[in-house]
């Protein structure tokens, strides 16, 4: 089973001790201000800003279980790890700037009934705007391989729901990330905008996984290839990316990337999408689209 197809899962109901309740609150918001290790070249830094935002997301659904994230197990005692299927970044990061006074917080704690997603918000005094939203699921590791992640057996309580108002967004979240894999096809045939090589110091989060954040990464550094060519849209004002797949150290990802002008709520914008191929058996790991604007 593919990561894409995980959506029932839990954890197993625990029963609290006074040591383990003792989880920090994600809700917290502390304001804080910004500097180089919170930006990059282009404001805001979108890879640390999605990982705080899923670490704020980890955490809920921690507290959610009663239980700190290395406790978290499945029904058969197996060790459930982090990972996300879905993850749009809205907002201009360029809108934020050294030594900006920022709130980061939680707005919208994951659950079974939203389908686990989370809404994260960063906000500065000077009213610059980000927001994070996250899908993930539960699963556990079938062999020694990242590709061998498959959906953990959990208690019935923490099922996912679907097909209700409250999951309604990630329910269309999930199909759009479908409908977009479908697109892409099983084989290319233009040379890739990047690859990359896969290394775990440099990739993988502490779990042992390739990090969501990390293939980030990878198609901004696709799509700068593409925007030199088009010096008229400085400022990304969205991108969402679809996971499918992990990878394993050594794995190459080959990153294409295709770009066109479109109308996007009534503003002319440079639209890129992308997709991650891994070299070695072909599939699609992961697609991205990322809107520019003016």
């Amino acid at each position: 089973m593919g990561i894409q197809d995980m959506h029932a899962y839990s954890v197993t109901p625990p029963n609290v001790s006074a040591s383990e309740s003792n989880l920090r609150d994600p809700r917290d918001a502390p304001c804080f201000m910004i500097g180089m290790p919170h930006m990059d070249g282009q404001g805001l830094s979108l890879s640390w800003l999605l990982r705080e935002s899923g670490h704020l997301h980890w955490m809920s659904v921690a507290e959610f279980a009663g239980r700190p994230p290395h406790g978290l197990r499945d029904l058969q005692g197996n060790r459930v790890l982090p990972a996300v299927v879905a993850g749009t970044v809205a907002g201009r990061p360029g809108a934020f700037g050294e030594d900006d006074v920022v709130e980061l917080k939680l707005v919208q704690r994951p659950s079974p009934l939203n389908g686990w997603r989370s809404v994260t918000e960063i906000g500065s005094t000077c009213g610059a705007r980000l927001t994070v939203e996250l899908v993930t699921v539960f699963a556990i590791r079938s062999g020694t391989s990242n590709r061998s992640l498959e959906l953990a057996c959990m208690a019935p309580e923490f099922l996912s729901e679907r097909g209700t108002m409250t999951s309604r967004r990630t329910d269309q979240i999930r199909r759009m990330g479908s409908k977009e894999r479908r697109a892409v096809g099983e084989a290319d045939t233009e040379q890739p905008a990047r690859s990359i090589l896969v290394s775990s110091h440099l990739h993988f989060n502490g779990a042992g996984l390739g990090c969501f954040a990390g293939m980030h990464d990878y198609f901004v550094a696709s799509e700068e290839v593409g925007l030199r060519a088009e010096p008229g849209f400085p400022q990304v004002e969205s991108r969402r990316v679809h996971y499918f797949e992990n990878i394993d150290a050594g794995d190459t990802l080959d990153i294409f990337t295709r770009s066109e002008t479109r109308l996007v709520e009534g503003e002319t914008c440079l639209v890129m999408t992308s997709h991650a191929r891994r070299r070695t058996d072909g599939f699609v790991v992961a697609v991205c689209e990322s809107v520019y604007g003016r």
